[in-house]
């Protein structure tokens, strides 16, 4: 536990809080470019 902490000092925490809309093709999710995911559109059809 103490490894997880030392190696977290120092680093900034990124708040994310998604946002979804509505497209015309279904639904988009927005997260900060920040936050290290694989982008920051993610885009889901109609169903889902």
């Amino acid at each position: 536990m103490k490894a997880a902490l030392d190696g977290s000092r120092g680093k900034s925490v990124v708040t994310v809080t998604p946002v979804m809309t509505r497209t015309g093709s279904g639904r988009q999710l927005r997260i900060p470019r920040e936050a290290g995911y694989d982008g920051e559109v993610f885009e889901f059809g109609a169903g889902g």
